[in-house]
């Protein structure tokens, strides 16, 4: 999520009245003046809140959340909610005495921080509310749509993505490949094919997941489903191009266990773009 840290006594403080003077808020929040200007203009520039002259005093500078940082809230409140419940299981398992439950804490925080608490929690959360679909007639446009996305939000469509991306069924499910959507609140919003190139190299290729539903292990999901199914279907090495650019992506896939590797000994499509290979034993 786009948020700063240092964002959150005013965007609470907003949450539970949406608009307040900076003067206010220093003095609620037991801040200086100049630091809640500081943190308001910052989060004035990413859109989140917005400011006016108070039509009662004139020298006073009202904040208030914009549906932007309204919606932010939103997306936050999970993520409190947890970090409010593991904070309540470690003082519980912590005992009474407050020098013997500081130690306690510290050694549970050593063992998992928080921050691995929260993310585990997450992702239990969104694996438990995406479902993992096989590729039928009707999910086709998905494919496209998803996928079109992203190239044109970094890239540009290539003939050789066009090809793949018009026409499935004849350039991946018929060579004995193979398409996964992703379902989370009803509606399609990832997709990711295999491509079979060998009895044994597999190919993870156009994975997509819309961009208003990134960063919710939707990608994670699809591209687990896929490494099981292809270890199922008999492939021993599974290998993708991805971009440079696209740095979380690379980030998921090394997590996943892949590894950068030269190009394989086999004629694979090339694109325009810039591209790296990276392959997983699989």
């Amino acid at each position: 999520m786009d948020f700063e840290a240092r964002w959150f006594p005013v965007l609470y403080a907003l949450r539970e009245k949406s608009s307040q003077p900076v003067t206010t808020l220093a003095s609620s929040l037991r801040l200086t003046h100049p630091a809640i200007n500081q943190i308001a203009g910052d989060m004035e520039k990413h859109g989140y809140v917005a400011s006016r002259r108070d039509k009662k005093d004139e020298r006073k500078r009202l904040l208030r959340l914009t549906p932007k940082g309204k919606q932010l809230i939103k997306n936050l409140e999970p993520v409190w909610r947890i970090i409010e419940s593991e904070t309540q299981r470690i003082l519980k398992n912590s005992g009474g005495r407050i020098l013997k439950s500081m130690q306690n804490i510290e050694e549970a925080l050593d063992e998992k921080d928080m921050y691995e608490r929260v993310m585990e929690r997450l992702k239990s959360r969104y694996f438990s509310k995406i479902e993992i679909l096989d590729y039928k007639p009707q999910y086709k446009k998905y494919f496209k749509e998803l996928n079109y996305e992203w190239l044109e939000k970094y890239f540009q469509v290539e003939p050789q993505d066009e090809k793949i991306l018009s026409d499935p069924n004849k350039y991946v499910i018929k060579p004995g490949g193979f398409i996964l959507f992703a379902k989370y609140k009803g509606r399609i919003v990832g997709t990711t094919a295999v491509m079979k190139h060998t009895d044994s190299l597999f190919e993870l290729t156009k994975m997509a997941v819309t961009e208003s539903e990134q960063g919710k292990y939707i990608g994670e999901k699809l591209a687990i489903k896929a490494i099981e199914k292809s270890r199922n279907m008999g492939a021993t090495e599974l290998i993708l191009h991805t971009s440079p650019k696209l740095k979380p992506a690379i980030a998921l896939y090394e997590k996943l266990g892949f590894e950068k590797s030269d190009e394989p000994d086999l004629d694979l499509p090339k694109y325009k773009r810039r591209t790296i290979v990276m392959r997983l034993d699989l």
